[in-house]
């Protein structure tokens, strides 16, 4: 993309560019000014990411009664758990001294498998 919007060589306009290359403007826009502004590695290669280290919010035994206690009935007047109502019975059985129904999303979806709904023990 650099090569062909070179003043000193084809001088393509970005219209051009986005034709050729099958991208939208503002990719062409971004390259540029990346070359421009940080460079031509950078407009070529793209920065160096660097990946937040993830941090677990809960342990093993706090994850096993989080299912435990998904598994398990839900409170008088509900049909089923909630994403909320597990963080709160987490909270409210001191397993753990904060939580968020968005730490329940994603604890139970790394752990949840085909036993959807399965009672441990049951085969059923």
């Amino acid at each position: 993309m650099l090569l062909k919007a070179d003043a000193d060589g084809p001088c393509w306009v970005d219209t051009q560019i986005e034709d050729a290359f099958g991208c939208h403007a503002q990719s062409v826009e971004r390259i540029r000014q990346r070359f421009v502004l940080e460079g031509f590695e950078i407009a070529l290669y793209g920065r160096m990411r660097t990946k937040a280290p993830t941090e677990k919010l809960l342990n093993g035994e706090q994850e096993a009664k989080l299912i435990a206690t998904r598994l398990g009935k839900p409170p008088s007047g509900f049909a089923h758990w909630t994403l909320y109502l597990l963080a709160d019975q987490m909270f409210a059985l001191e397993i753990v001294p904060s939580i968020s129904h968005e730490t329940v999303r994603k604890t139970y979806k790394k752990r949840h498998d085909k036993t959807k709904d399965r009672v441990l023990g049951d085969p059923a």
